[in-house]
């Protein structure tokens, strides 16, 4: 139970938030929306330092000591903590035999997922490290996509390990407050519902929901996560990313234009539909661009061929279109998709690009916010992240594109 005396500050949910919230009260034990990383670390570690730099992002961090309740409002809620304990986890496993230890890590991180979180009541990201030999470790980051999108979790996974490599030797990091979530939730408080609800009806009007991929209801059981991963290769991506600017194309509306073109043959229809994700990070918000928190959603992209259209004309149509659904890009997906009939039905699958900093040992680190460095000698072992959608496209913009299909294995043939 919440401690009066202990809240900071409680505002409404962001319409994403309120998504996610839904979902996980409707499907308790789901793994949909954690997100969770494995990393093998060379080299000994000062385990009191990674716990004391948990509480110290936790401190700074407001997204961090936030909570979610809906029992005692008539609107959905979160709240901030003054103080949260971080959730630090650590065993020493190095005098177990050969090849136990990996099977040990492996063995928690899935536990660590169908543990899942309590929204009211957990902490929200937390830390596991496991020493499996000597000089040789491993760590679990696993946090609640509610609090955190792709971008601010990897940002804060690297000031993590900042924070961690000052500490450990004998600095006192030095970290300046940042502004709090809820100036974005304000920002979405002051823009028209009405002009975004006019916009996304006539986006949608006269469509209909005919280009589902997938049968309806083919899954029985539990979602069973499941992954294949295509590199287009360093010259290959070369040549996309120049013919994308060549024609003042992005590569995201680009290669939508593709997925569009595929999912039409697939269906049969000259006039589809698919869900992406798209940050929200306005200017007009200061210091949004230090503000750990979910700054994205999910839209509807609809894609209708005309016989007469080229490629080239199809994909600046829907650059055109999403440049200009940047005004109206802060309304929910389910009051978008009330609009037209059977709107519910319209959305099957989503499409998702990663423009964000990665923690890839093998690429120059990014700076970040708190100095800029990278955790030395780590591999990243294992990921995991699942949507409540069956079907997911992920493109990984790296040097060699990555295209990434995440799906349900119960429901994707």
């Amino acid at each position: 139970m919440l401690k009066t005396q202990n809240i900071q500050d409680i505002y409404r949910l962001s319409p994403l938030q309120e998504g996610i919230y839904f979902h996980s009260l409707s499907e308790a034990g789901s793994s949909a929306y954690i997100s969770q990383k494995v990393f093998k670390v060379k080299g000994e570690l000062k385990v009191p330092m990674l716990s004391k730099g948990l509480g110290l992002l936790m401190e700074r961090h407001e997204a961090l000591r936030t909570v979610f309740n809906h029992k005692k409002a008539d609107v959905l809620l979160q709240a901030v903590l003054r103080t949260r304990e971080p959730e630090f986890h650590f065993e020493d496993w190095a005098g177990l035999a050969s090849g136990e230890a990996e099977a040990r890590l492996a063995e928690y991180a899935a536990g660590d997922r169908e543990r899942n979180f309590d929204l009211g009541r957990d902490a929200l990201l937390r830390v596991a490290a496991f020493r499996l030999a000597p000089g040789e470790y491993g760590i679990i980051w696993c946090h609640h996509h509610i609090i955190l999108d792709g971008w601010c979790g990897n940002t804060l996974l690297q000031e993590f390990i900042t924070i961690y490599q000052q500490l450990a030797e004998g600095l006192s990091p030095d970290l300046p407050a940042v502004p709090g979530y809820r100036k974005f939730i304000d920002w979405i408080g002051n823009q028209s519902k009405d002009a975004a609800l006019d916009y996304w009806r006539g986006y949608l009007a006269d469509i209909e929901p005919g280009s589902k991929l997938f049968t309806e209801g083919a899954g029985n059981g539990d979602y069973l996560n499941a992954e294949l991963e295509l590199n287009l290769g360093g010259d290959f991506s070369d040549r996309l990313r120049n013919a994308a600017n060549f024609h003042k194309l992005t590569v995201n509306r680009w290669l939508q234009t593709v997925w569009g073109i595929l999912v039409g043959k697939l269906t049969g229809s000259d006039d589809i539909a698919f869900g992406q994700v798209v940050a929200i990070r306005p200017a007009e918000v200061p210091g949004i661009e230090r503000i750990m928190g979910l700054f994205i959603n999910t839209l509807p992209v609809r894609i209708r061929f005309a016989q007469s259209a080229s490629f080239l004309e199809t994909a600046a149509g829907l650059q055109s279109d999403q440049l200009r659904q940047e005004s109206f890009n802060y309304l929910s997906l389910s009051e978008i998709l009330s609009l037209p009939n059977d709107g519910a039905r319209l959305i099957d699958h989503l499409f998702i690009f990663e423009n964000f900093p990665g923690v890839n040992p093998e690429e120059e680190p990014e700076a970040d916010p708190a100095g800029g460095r990278a955790l030395p000698d780590a591999e990243i072992i294992s990921g995991f992240s699942q949507t409540n959608y069956d079907f997911n496209l992920i493109v990984l913009p790296n040097r060699d594109i990555t295209i990434k299909f995440n799906f349900n294995a119960r429901s994707v043939p």
